[in-house]
Protein backbone atom coordinates (compact mmCIF):
# COMPACT_ATOMS: atom_id res chain seq x y z
CA UNK A 1 0.00 0.00 0.00
CA UNK A 2 1.26 3.22 -1.13
CA UNK A 3 1.69 6.34 1.42
CA UNK A 4 -1.60 8.30 0.25
CA UNK A 5 -3.42 5.12 0.57
CA UNK A 6 -2.33 4.19 3.90
CA UNK A 7 -3.17 7.86 5.38
CA UNK A 8 -6.42 8.26 3.61
CA UNK A 9 -6.78 4.57 5.71
CA UNK A 10 -5.58 6.10 9.29
CA UNK A 11 -7.75 9.53 8.19
CA UNK A 12 -10.78 7.70 7.96
CA UNK A 13 -10.46 5.85 10.68
CA UNK A 14 -9.85 8.14 13.00
CA UNK A 15 -12.29 10.85 11.78
CA UNK A 16 -15.09 8.07 11.32
CA UNK A 17 -17.71 9.70 13.92
CA UNK A 18 -17.24 13.21 12.29
CA UNK A 19 -17.98 11.60 8.30
CA UNK A 20 -20.84 9.78 9.76
CA UNK A 21 -22.23 13.08 10.93
CA UNK A 22 -20.85 14.92 7.97
CA UNK A 23 -22.90 11.66 5.41
CA UNK A 24 -26.07 12.44 8.14
CA UNK A 25 -26.14 16.38 7.46
CA UNK A 26 -29.15 17.36 5.22
CA UNK A 27 -26.59 19.81 2.96
CA UNK A 28 -24.56 16.62 2.43
CA UNK A 29 -27.67 14.61 0.88
CA UNK A 30 -29.18 17.71 -1.19
CA UNK A 31 -25.55 17.97 -2.52
CA UNK A 32 -25.44 14.22 -3.31
CA UNK A 33 -29.44 14.47 -4.96
CA UNK A 34 -27.81 16.86 -7.17
CA UNK A 35 -25.12 15.01 -8.47
CA UNK A 36 -27.08 12.25 -9.30
CA UNK A 37 -29.72 14.25 -11.01
CA UNK A 38 -27.30 15.60 -13.08
CA UNK A 39 -25.00 11.97 -13.65
CA UNK A 40 -27.81 10.28 -14.01
CA UNK A 41 -30.61 11.99 -15.78
CA UNK A 42 -28.21 14.85 -17.36
CA UNK A 43 -29.97 17.71 -16.11
CA UNK A 44 -29.12 19.99 -14.14
CA UNK A 45 -30.84 21.29 -10.69
CA UNK A 46 -32.20 24.11 -12.29
CA UNK A 47 -33.71 22.64 -15.01
CA UNK A 48 -35.22 19.89 -12.81
CA UNK A 49 -36.39 22.76 -10.50
CA UNK A 50 -37.87 24.25 -14.19
CA UNK A 51 -39.75 20.67 -14.44
CA UNK A 52 -41.01 21.26 -11.02
CA UNK A 53 -42.39 24.13 -11.51
CA UNK A 54 -43.96 23.69 -14.50
CA UNK A 55 -46.09 20.91 -12.94
CA UNK A 56 -46.68 22.92 -10.17
CA UNK A 57 -45.18 20.74 -8.04
CA UNK A 58 -47.63 17.89 -9.22
CA UNK A 59 -47.39 14.43 -10.59
CA UNK A 60 -47.38 14.62 -14.34
CA UNK A 61 -49.92 11.57 -14.14
CA UNK A 62 -52.19 12.13 -11.18
CA UNK A 63 -51.93 15.20 -10.49
CA UNK A 64 -50.75 15.06 -6.62
CA UNK A 65 -48.39 17.76 -5.17
CA UNK A 66 -45.75 16.20 -4.32
CA UNK A 67 -43.69 18.33 -1.66
CA UNK A 68 -40.94 16.80 -0.31
CA UNK A 69 -38.15 16.84 -3.26
CA UNK A 70 -36.93 13.44 -1.89
CA UNK A 71 -40.61 11.56 -3.05
CA UNK A 72 -39.89 13.06 -6.80
CA UNK A 73 -38.99 10.42 -9.21
CA UNK A 74 -37.70 11.63 -12.51
CA UNK A 75 -39.61 9.83 -15.13
CA UNK A 76 -37.67 9.02 -18.17
CA UNK A 77 -37.64 6.74 -21.35
CA UNK A 78 -35.63 3.77 -20.52
CA UNK A 79 -34.35 3.12 -24.65
CA UNK A 80 -33.66 7.06 -25.13
CA UNK A 81 -32.95 8.93 -21.58
CA UNK A 82 -35.39 11.37 -22.37
CA UNK A 83 -36.91 12.79 -19.42
CA UNK A 84 -40.34 13.02 -19.77
CA UNK A 85 -41.73 14.91 -16.87
CA UNK A 86 -41.67 14.74 -12.72
CA UNK A 87 -44.10 11.67 -11.15
CA UNK A 88 -44.61 10.81 -7.69
CA UNK A 89 -43.37 7.61 -6.20
CA UNK A 90 -46.30 5.60 -6.62
CA UNK A 91 -47.16 6.41 -10.33
CA UNK A 92 -43.49 5.73 -10.78
CA UNK A 93 -43.49 2.52 -9.54
CA UNK A 94 -46.84 1.58 -11.46
CA UNK A 95 -45.19 2.92 -14.94
CA UNK A 96 -41.91 0.10 -14.10
CA UNK A 97 -44.15 -2.55 -13.15
CA UNK A 98 -45.60 -1.99 -16.74
CA UNK A 99 -41.93 -1.88 -18.26
CA UNK A 100 -42.89 1.46 -19.75
CA UNK A 101 -45.22 -0.61 -22.50
CA UNK A 102 -48.22 1.19 -23.41
CA UNK A 103 -50.13 -1.95 -24.41
CA UNK A 104 -49.88 -3.04 -21.15
CA UNK A 105 -51.58 -0.07 -19.36
CA UNK A 106 -54.04 -0.06 -21.99
CA UNK A 107 -54.65 -3.29 -21.25
CA UNK A 108 -54.84 -2.90 -17.42
CA UNK A 109 -56.91 0.42 -17.97
CA UNK A 110 -59.45 -1.95 -19.84
CA UNK A 111 -59.52 -4.79 -16.93
CA UNK A 112 -60.07 -2.12 -14.33
CA UNK A 113 -63.10 -0.87 -16.61
CA UNK A 114 -64.73 -4.29 -16.44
Amino acid sequence: MNNTSEYNKLYYLNNIESKKEYDKSPETKERRRKRLIKSKYGLSYKEWEGLWYAQDGRCAICDKFIAEPKNICIDHNHKTGEVRGLLCKECNLALGCFFDNPELTNLATEYLKS
